[in-house]
């Protein structure tokens, strides 16, 4: 019994201890006073990066290589503008620099490493995420082909500054809204500056080994009294090779992808950490030695800083830019601020803003959380489906934490084998790169049409342990093969009611083997979406249609009663429920099983239906809406996750009666190359504990 046996979940007790976190560039902030980081920043100046550690100067990386880039835009337009660069000075580097600095610094923190790091964000925007700070521009793909890449995360953050630009159509940026901006930015200059580390542009992650960013990290007053630096890094310099400006594109401020691309195309060709060292056998034991070698390490320092710096410098001219053209007028209203009204809700008020950034952005910034955290809600559903690229990528990142988080104590033997380990399953994950991306998207059993209250539908989701994937109105009907049941939330079908093409997914999703479960609509004549058999005698499809709830009074006590039984309706343990119903339906396929109606009136609050390989569960509820608004009970929720945990799987379902005893055969699998001598199963109840 070895390598038949997957072991469905493990603990590990890590060891930390307190250390730097650093991933590319180290992202020290240059404290006036490290223990009371409230008195904010010191500031730079080039007098005193000219000295060492300890006499005035700085640690260098992302933090120097922002202000560098500052300081060379302040000698350019102190030379080509006509006010001598006052303006840019005032606007630039005495408003704006402290909340790049800030997001610069910011982009580096993690969130499960807090704790032992004692670095949290100093800026507005929270904590950023070092695994997507890495891009393949041939491959177009990030970290091990299972992370985001670099140009992903950045797109990410033009989406969150887009928010706060639109705000400017309405009103004025207050001090706030302009901080949390130029914090966007300063990411933004984290991820480019990101790109002049080779072994970021090529899918290359080592614990350990980082000569070429701990050079710059401790050695910055060499690196700006070189000759390198202060030969490349000039007003002339900068204008020649014409930095910040790309092909056919007015400004790149929302475009800093290119900009990325075009950097790691540089820095590719460049040693990454690894190949900076080299292996020399002693000739008198034998023994393996691992050196650094100077020529390449410095010649990556004296050719790709000043790239860094000359790169950050052209982003910065980017936001002055466009950020003058916004208060001048020049723009006018910003065409991507145009979206359509949100549906008025159950309660007459608005959702959140529309979904448009990535799934991990959206988790983090809307629900806080991380990476890490986002693996272990998936692994459930992931691990039953094979999907073991999950359970890889979780410990890939738990391992590179483990390693990071003991750098300075950890005697050779131990870092070598946390080495060991991080690269075996760095290896297991390039051998599954052409599944890497399914496993990660695919592992979500429920796919969420993020239209409507999605927001509320999330929360509910989370609250019994359902990860879902996001969706958008155009999705692929195939993702029925790995996310079985697609939920539309409150108001999910607003502003559709005439789109032939929603239509048309929906019954292709559903006719494949799909669940829809769809939870009350604004207008009856929303349920139209809905696909419907055709009537065997009469060749007429009937179709679904009802009152929504601006149509209906809402009600929550005694509101519906049981019609048929279901194994979903065991949530309940009387004939009548008290749950929060808007809406019921008078028309539906003759095919349907009405199993709610509603007290007041006899007619169907929930249905359900075959349609091709698949169901249509339908209902007039409005639980996502009515959870985030603290008026649902525990029986509500236990009923959603009902019938959430039905549709996965539309059959019979044994019932068992209290104490009687259940049989259950299990298959089980060993993903990993050690040999398994037990097999530890773990029973949730139905919140998932």
């Amino acid at each position: 019994m070895h390598k038949r046996l997957l072991i469905i979940f493990l603990s590990f007790v890590f060891l930390f201890s307190l250390v730097s976190p650093s991933k590319s560039f180290d992202s020290n902030a240059n404290f006036k006073n490290p223990q009371k980081r409230e008195e904010g920043q010191r500031e730079y100046t080039r007098d005193n990066a000219m000295n060492s550690l300890g006499q005035g100067g700085y640690y260098g990386g992302h933090d120097t290589i922002t202000s560098e880039g500052m300081l060379l835009k302040e000698q350019v337009h102190n030379q080509t503008d006509a006010d001598g660069g006052i303006d840019f000075r005032n606007r630039m580097a005495r408003e704006a620099l402290p909340n790049l600095r800030a997001g610069a610094h910011d982009e580096d923190t993690s969130l499960q490493l807090n704790r032992v790091l004692n670095d949290p964000p100093i800026g507005p925007n929270g904590y950023g995420d070092f695994f997507q700070h890495f891009y393949n521009p041939d491959s177009g793909t990030g970290l091990k082909n299972v992370f985001n890449p670099a140009t992903k995360k950045a797109m990410d953050y033009v989406g969150g500054a887009k928010i706060m630009l639109c705000e400017i159509n309405k009103n004025p940026l207050d001090k706030s809204a302009r901080e949390r901006l130029y914090d966007y930015f300063g990411r933004i200059m984290h991820l480019l500056q990101d790109m002049a580390t080779p072994s970021h542009t090529k899918n290359d992650i080592h614990v350990f080994t980082k000569p070429y960013e701990n050079y710059v990290n401790d050695h910055w007053n060499d690196i700006v009294n070189s000759d390198a630096f202060k030969n490349a890094v000039t007003p002339q310099k900068y204008l020649e090779g014409n930095y910040g400006n790309l092909p056919n594109i007015d400004n790149p401020v929302f475009t800093p992808d290119q900009l990325m691309k075009n950097l790691a195309n540089i820095s590719r060709g460049y040693p990454n950490e690894e190949e900076l060292i080299d292996q020399i056998i002693d000739p008198y034991t034998g023994a393996l030695i691992k050196e650094v070698n100077t020529e390449r390490l410095m010649k990556n320092v004296n050719e790709l800083i000043p790239e860094a710096v000359k790169n950050t410098a052209g982003y910065i001219d980017a936001i002055y830019d466009y950020m003058n053209r916004i208060g001048s007028g020049e723009i006018g209203t910003l065409d991507f601020c145009n979206e359509p009204p949100d549906p008025p809700s159950p309660a007459k008020d608005h959702p959140d803003d529309r979904f448009d950034v990535s799934d991990e952005f959206y988790w983090e910034k809307n629900y806080g959380i991380s990476e890490l955290d986002l693996t272990d809600l998936y692994l459930r559903t992931a691990i039953k489906k094979g999907k073991i690229g999950v359970w890889y990528k979780k410990r890939f990142m738990e391992i590179f934490i483990e390693g990071r988080t003991i750098y300075k104590d950890a005697p050779q033997e131990t870092k070598g084998a946390i080495e060991e380990g991080f690269q075996n399953i760095g290896r297991k994950l390039d051998q599954r790169i052409n599944e890497a991306y399914n496993d990660w998207k695919g592992a979500p059993d429920v796919a969420l049409f993020a239209n409507g209250f999605y927001n509320p539908s999330i929360s509910l989701m989370l609250k019994i342990g359902e990860p879902v994937s996001f969706q958008r109105i155009d999705f692929d009907p195939t993702i029925v093969r790995d996310h079985p049941v697609m939920l539309v939330p409150t108001g999910g079908f607003y502003g559709l009611k005439n789109s032939t093409t929603v239509k048309a997914l929906l019954d292709d999703y559903v006719k494949s083997g799909g669940t829809l479960v769809v939870l009350t609509q604004q207008h009856g004549y929303d349920w139209n979406l809905l696909p419907v058999p055709i009537d065997a005698e009469t060749g007429d499809r009937n179709p679904v249609m009802g009152y929504g709830y601006q149509e209906d009074q809402s009600c929550q006590f005694n509101s519906v009663y049981i019609d048929t039984y279901h194994p979903m309706l065991s949530a309940f343990s009387t004939s009548t429920a008290n749950i929060g119903v808007d809406g019921y339906f008078s028309s539906y396929p003759d095919n349907s099983t009405i199993l709610l109606r509603r007290v007041a009136n006899g007619q169907p609050a929930m249905i359900m239906y075959p349609y091709g390989n698949g169901y249509v569960i339908a209902t007039t509820m409005y639980t996502d809406f009515a959870f985030t608004h603290n008026q649902t009970n525990q029986t509500e929720i236990n009923f959603i996750q009902n019938i959430i945990s039905w549709a996965k799987k539309p059959e019979s379902i044994v019932e068992v009666s209290p104490g009687q005893p259940v049989d259950l055969n299990i298959n089980v699998s060993n993903f990993v190359d050690a040999g398994a001598a037990s097999v530890k199963v773990t029973i949730l109840d139905p919140s998932r504990k």
